[in-house]
């Protein structure tokens, strides 16, 4: 009788240890599913912010890039303001003084070669506003004066420093604000080679066999 009692009371205590251990192994499993599905959700979340961060400053570059150049395009040419709406807000267009400066009115523009080096861009997925510094320049400008122009010398652009202001308006980026950071800044200039100061490949002399037998040494 006692024997029975105890072999019935080791069963009970292998069937409670056998629960536990399987609970212990759901338990593991469960956490360990939780963990896997936590961590592929915020993979794909910064899988997705960067997408999202690389698009928009990709349509930030093209962004300012264009529009800065209609923009120099209307100073230079006398194009039409109208047409910097499908890039600039219009409190930005009309707030712009450099859009209505006649220093290129006098003058027939035929060729010029303008510059932007943007930099310090802050953009975040979760912002409707983009922020970069831009340095505009007009290295050379080329035309004849008109009829009635005084000066014959076209006046040189004044290099400026930008901090522009991109906001998303009904799902479109625009150029916002453009606030003058520094007037004539410092541009680094990239030296490029002269040829005529590159030195050229030193040329090796070729061995020429001698035809004068050679004596050979006797011990």
């Amino acid at each position: 009788m006692f024997g029975m009692t105890s072999n019935n009371g080791s069963a009970k205590i292998k069937r409670i240890q056998a629960k536990i251990l399987r609970m212990r192994i759901a338990r593991r499993s469960i956490t360990y599913l939780v963990k896997t599905l936590v961590a592929i959700v915020l993979v794909a979340m910064l899988c997705l912010l960067s997408f999202i961060m690389c698009m928009r400053l990709s349509n930030a570059y093209i962004l300012v890039n264009e529009g800065m150049s209609l923009r120099a395009e209307c100073i230079l040419l006398d194009g039409e303001i109208l047409d910097l709406t499908t890039y600039f807000t219009e409190d930005c267009i009309l707030n712009d003084s450099a859009l209505s400066v006649t220093t290129y009115q006098g003058y027939t523009i035929s060729d010029y070669d303008y510059r932007l080096d943007i930099s310090n861009i802050a953009v975040w997925p979760w912002n409707s506003t983009i922020t970069l510094d831009v340095i505009e320049e007009c290295r050379s400008i080329a035309g004849t004066p008109n009829v009635d122009t005084a000066s014959p010398s076209i006046p040189s652009w004044t290099p400026m420093k930008y901090e522009i202001t991109l906001s998303q308006i009904d799902s479109r980026w625009y150029i916002s604000s453009l606030r003058v950071l520094e007037i004539d800044p410092d541009i680094p200039t990239v030296n490029t080679p002269d040829p005529n100061l590159t030195p050229m490949p030193a040329v090796t002399a070729t061995p020429i066999a001698s035809s004068t037998p050679v004596a050979e040494a006797t011990p």
